[in-house]
């Protein structure tokens, strides 16, 4: 399988910035393995202001959402925030 890239959106990459270092390797563990299966479902989905779809991820506390862009091959984490 082709690795995508995983893109972080600003506030991702603050939160993730921000955690105590277990946590934050927890988090950075699901995102590896995301960059090498961006087919992953999350435990729910919801929709953007455009229709686009995003899932939703938890860990531990956290939830992650995100969404792949195939034709590009990057994987977009726009948030990841305490539940």
């Amino acid at each position: 399988m082709i690795e995508y890239d995983v893109v972080f959106h600003r506030t991702a990459v603050s939160f993730l910035l921000g955690r105590a270092s277990r946590e934050r390797r927890l988090l950075l563990q699901f995102l590896d393995r995301l960059g090498n299966d961006p087919y992953q479902v999350g435990d729910f989905d919801v929709a953007d202001a455009t229709g686009r779809r995003h899932e939703v991820k938890r860990i531990g506390g956290v939830r992650v959402t995100f969404w792949p862009d195939h034709a590009v091959k990057e994987v977009h984490v726009t948030s990841i925030e305490r539940i």
